[in-house]
């Protein structure tokens, strides 16, 4: 799941720790100074990323409830996101706080009051609400195919033994699929498993190796078995090409399960990524800048994906998309690709610029529909202008 960790700087340490064990356990976690690229809008980023959440955890203490703190700006945006809190905001009580004084948002549903190592059972929180996630979007599947099987004449048996087994009629979920994420040391590969017992170690090989390594396990403990849970992700240097992959795990049964045969696509993973990446951050795909009485249009936050892009195209006060920014791939380190100069971090564009048009091609040759952005109410001091942007075409 995609989570977001507010807090106030009182609880950074703890907040560091909890980002660190959820990344462990396969989750995307936005935690503020780790996340936010140097340059980059603090508000925009933040704004954007509790947006993008499926989880926002909220810890709570004095300083985070205090009037005028940034936590409860964070929780402002999810509140505009989700009308109800139930099953997307998990407040948490590190520092002890009378609780008439929590925003009436988070009394909304049961505040997790830690009685141990309060990481440790918010990464266990936070599994069993992936867990729920998941059957309740595999119910809402049932639902939807069953008035299909009923009219083709087949039967669907009760969700629930839908559920228990993975390979039911009627769904073709795989047991194990691989999901993938490119960081400044390499990719990071994160396994998503369908079981019906808890998952005890997983295994991994390409097949071009000959022993399969273990992805190694998390501090914390499974709730269900008492021992280690298991790493969900694991870091590697260098991929490109297509490459099979085997993943094999164990259960808390003691029984063996696959090897699953996976296909690993560099580029398709790769496009996938970066439009995951972007679609989160659509608003901060270009920025407008005043320097020294000149207008200039930065591209640098496009630029830190340019692997993923065969062509970026835009125009400055028309639809053309006849100019196309100039950029060179990087393919030099593990990770994620460095700007150089031959990079067009930014262009000058005329003081009386109104908007701008950016459309993205990927290396497959996919692209999507251009994008306006508008420049609103310039702000002084060479800070960036506040841009909105809006889809030509669907």
């Amino acid at each position: 799941m995609k989570v977001f960790v507010s807090y106030s700087s009182p609880e950074f340490t703890l907040a560091e720790r909890l980002a660190y064990s959820l990344r462990d356990e396969g989750h995307s976690v936005f935690f503020d100074r780790a996340s936010l690229p140097a340059g980059e809008g603090y508000d925009l980023r933040i704004r954007e990323a509790v947006q993008g959440c499926n989880l926002f955890i909220f810890l709570v203490s004095p300083e985070s409830v205090s009037h005028g703190s940034y936590a409860l700006t964070e929780l402002a945006i999810a509140q505009h996101k989700w009308n109800s809190p139930s099953g997307h905001v998990l407040p948490v009580i590190v520092t002890e706080v009378d609780l008439d004084i929590l925003p009436p948002y988070l009394r909304g549903v049961t505040v997790l009051r830690p009685q141990g190592d309060p990481a440790a059972e918010i990464v266990a929180a936070v599994s069993e609400a992936r867990r729920r996630r998941r059957r309740t979007l595999a119910r809402r599947a049932v639902l939807l195919l069953a008035p299909i099987a009923v009219l083709g004449g087949a039967s669907i048996y009760y969700a629930e033994d839908w559920l228990d087994h993975p390979k039911a009629v009627g769904q073709d979920l795989e047991p194990v699929t691989v999901h993938s994420s490119i960081g400044n040391s390499g990719w990071m590969l994160t396994f998503d498993i369908i079981a019906d017992q808890p998952v005890k170690e997983i295994f991994y090989r390409f097949a071009d190796e000959e022993a399969f390594k273990s992805t190694g396990h998390s501090q914390y403990r499974d709730r269900k078995t008492g021992l280690p849970a298991p790493r969900y992700s694991v870091e590697i240097p260098h991929l490109q090409g297509k490459r099979t992959l085997l993943v094999k795990y164990t259960d808390s049964t003691g029984g063996d399960n696959g090897p699953y045969t996976l296909t690993f696509d560099a580029r398709e993973q790769l496009v996938a990524w970066t439009k995951e990446v972007l679609a989160v951050t659509e608003n901060s795909w270009v920025a407008f800048r005043d320097y020294e009485g000149e207008v200039l249009l930065y591209f640098s936050h496009l630029l830190s994906y340019k692997n993923g892009f065969k062509e970026i195209r835009y125009s400055v006060d028309d639809e053309s998309l006849s100019k196309l920014v100039h950029f060179v791939p990087d393919w030099s380190g593990p990770g994620a690709p460095g700007i150089s100069d031959d990079d067009e971090i930014f262009v000058k564009v005329p003081v009386s610029s109104k908007f701008v048009y950016v459309k993205l091609i990927f290396i497959d040759g996919s692209e999507w529909p251009a994008k306006k952005f508008t420049v609103a109410q310039n702000r002084i001091g060479g800070k960036q202008r506040v841009m909105w942007p809006w889809s030509i075409s669907s």
